[in-house]
């Protein structure tokens, strides 16, 4: 996934839900699995070792899914223009069928588990690297919330207005 595509921050947002279910553990290791998507080339050695856990696992589920012949496959139904953006559109249409089949994969209701990504990322915030913060994509978590409640990527809106009542 390349960080400010043509796509727009609501593919960007989307695409974390399954890097925060997999990443899930320490307030750290859920940063640092969102963190790989900012973080490029080798790993600061000072970053502690749970964020860089979770950088590792986010570019190994990357390389997993990207090499999968099921991802391929559905990379190649896509045909241009959106073939450039099909890696990121397939991430997309992956994480919606996660966030509609959630509570077939886990026990915490989405709305649940996205209030405490949300909540672990609001506390850490001053922490976050600067290109997450500057696209203000962690802090949108709630977004995850609005797509199962709505079933519409396109109306982040509702969640950031959740967010702006949030402390």
């Amino acid at each position: 996934m390349v960080a400010g595509s043509r796509l727009g921050r609501n593919a960007l947002i989307m695409n974390y839900l399954a890097h925060l279910y997999l990443g899930q553990g320490s307030a750290q290791s859920l940063i640092g699995s969102l963190m790989g998507d900012f973080i490029r080339g080798h790993l600061d050695e000072s970053l502690p070792l749970a964020i860089r856990q979770g950088i590792w696992l986010h570019r190994k589920i990357d390389a997993f899914t990207d090499a999968h012949p099921v991802f391929r496959a559905s990379k190649g139904r896509l045909r241009p223009p959106l073939r450039r953006y099909a890696g990121i559109l397939v991430d997309v249409f992956y994480d919606h069928f996660l966030a509609r089949d959630w509570a077939l994969y886990s026990s915490v209701s989405l709305r649940d588990f996205s209030w405490s990504v949300y909540r672990t990322l609001h506390s850490h915030h001053e922490g976050l690297p600067t290109p997450m913060n500057r696209n203000g994509a962690v802090l949108e978590a709630l977004f995850l919330v609005t797509l199962q409640e709505t079933g519409n990527p396109a109306r982040p809106g509702e969640g950031q207005r959740r967010l702006q009542n949030v402390d």
